[in-house]
């Protein structure tokens, strides 16, 4: 992957990456009286909560779709292609983990006829993936916060976007 960020353009290398973000946040401290009772999960159903999409680009900038249900091949094609409007006939140079939709022969098919150059990284190698580095943030910020809905979670979660449009996250500088 350091190979590739030397010889493409940091404009035209994209690290997309998924993460699915509940309505129950991790709590890592409670607070109880002494021989009182330790309060249950406030939020029963921990099921509940959204699907992120995001591309990091190698300027820094930031592409995030929340969708409500699962990611799948069309969903996953679809985000491609506006990764792909954003370079116009230039081509784009995705890195990816090897998530089930991301491998599959009909993405491959897809993108290879429409400039999307897909660069898979080696198994069980999160680190590689500056795109991580987007949810580890968003997660750190909604940590130890209670969301009733997913509503409010989504709202939280733009917010959270709209204050780090662009992250301290550069995908050339992430290989060196």
């Amino acid at each position: 992957m350091k190979v590739l960020a030397e010889k493409v353009a940091p404009r035209h290398l994209v690290a997309v990456d998924e993460s699915y973000v509940s309505l129950c946040t991790p709590i890592k401290k409670v607070v109880a009286l002494r021989g009182g009772s330790v309060p249950e999960m406030l939020i029963n159903d921990r099921y509940q909560g959204v699907t992120l999409i995001g591309a990091l680009f190698g300027t820094g900038e930031l592409l995030v779709w929340i969708c409500s249900g699962s990611i799948n091949e069309e969903v996953f094609v679809r985000f491609l292609y506006r990764i792909k409007r954003r370079h116009g006939k230039v081509a784009v140079h995705v890195i990816l983990d090897n998530a089930s939709y991301h491998v599959r022969r009909r993405v491959k098919a897809i993108t290879q006829n429409k400039g999307i150059k897909l660069h898979y990284q080696p198994p069980h190698s999160l680190f590689l993936n500056a795109a991580e580095e987007i949810w580890r943030q968003l997660k750190e910020w909604l940590h130890c916060r209670l969301f009733t809905t997913v509503e409010a979670l989504k709202k939280a979660i733009e917010a959270f976007l709209q204050c780090h449009r662009k992250l301290n996250v550069r995908l050339v500088n992430y290989f060196s």
